[in-house]
């Protein structure tokens, strides 16, 4: 879809070189929702996780499963405040599919939940 977009202005800005104001207002309008679609897409949610025993192989763990999940920008798991920040891409995952995916992870050894 951004793929879509993006060639879609690419393909207005290159007609427009020679263009009129209100081709020029149209081009930028779009650029601005390309921008804002961007800063929508990329999000963060915090996660409760239960059922962690240690700060590198539990924790470790769970930020690598997660990390290599598709949509996932990064994640820092807290073992001592037992948190996970989860950054990602809402276009691809949503916060609920993240939760179900933590408790999967290690055989359901974790149990997380929104917070």
């Amino acid at each position: 879809m951004r793929t879509i977009l993006f060639a879609a202005c690419t393909a207005v800005f290159i007609s427009c070189s020679n263009s009129t104001p209100a081709v020029e207002e149209i081009a930028s309008e779009i650029t601005e929702t390309l921008v804002k679609v961007e800063v929508v897409a990329n999000t963060s949610v915090n996660l409760a996780i239960e059922g962690m025993v240690c700060s590198k192989g539990c924790a470790g763990t769970i930020e690598n499963e997660l990390g290599a999940l598709t949509g996932i920008e990064g994640c820092k798991v807290n073992f001592d405040e037992e948190i996970a920040e989860v950054r990602f891409d809402s276009t691809q995952v949503s916060p609920e599919d993240i939760r179900s995916f933590i408790s999967t992870i290690g055989a359901g050894t974790y149990s997380a939940s929104i917070l």
